[in-house]
């Protein structure tokens, strides 16, 4: 039954786009692979679910199907778009035919995160990274690497998040 489950599919999808990346690890490939290893997680629990709850409703089942592939496309779209400025209309128009208030409780209810939530933690994760390994570059420019457009937000949003100021946060954890 599972092998006619369209989320074998889309598991089987995410482990070749993760088995074919390049072989190289940088910050962006580390936080393209955390993306990836979310949206493994999230179908191997959708699977789980199948079978702890037994649904009649196949309509049901249908739209969860429909709302987890669309999920996961968001996801990746963040996850390759993540230094680019992003806007929920971007994302709802690489990924779905949904209005942007449908979408983000949609992404909401299956992440437990709005859109820019996600985006958000995505991004500090990644400057967080990139902090310890890249020491030569300003702070400012590894904010415009996580796709943050204005410095002095990044600074905000790193320090709401982490507890501490980018420049902080590096002295602390220099590799």
């Amino acid at each position: 039954q599972i092998y006619h489950d369209s989320s074998h599919h889309v598991l089987r999808d995410i482990f070749i786009k993760v088995c074919s990346a390049e072989p190289k690890v940088t910050a962006f490939n580390y936080c393209y692979y955390t993306g990836y290893l979310y949206l493994v997680f999230h179908h191997i629990l959708h699977v789980i679910n199948r079978f702890k709850v037994h649904n009649d409703n196949q309509g049901g089942e249908a739209k969860r199907n429909i709302h987890i592939h669309m999920i996961s496309s968001a996801i990746e779209y963040i996850m390759e778009n993540l230094h680019l400025p992003l806007s929920l209309a971007d994302i709802t128009a690489a990924c779905c035919n949904y209005s942007e208030i449908y979408f983000g409780k949609i992404f909401k209810k299956y992440t437990g995160k709005t859109p820019f939530e996600y985006i958000l933690d995505r991004r500090i994760e990644t400057a967080k990274l990139l902090l310890k390994i890249k020491w030569q570059a300003t702070v400012k420019e590894i904010g415009y690497e996580c796709g943050f457009e204005q410095p002095k937000y990044f600074l905000i949003a790193f320090k709401k998040i982490t507890g501490k100021t980018p420049s902080q946060y590096r002295s602390e954890n220099i590799l």
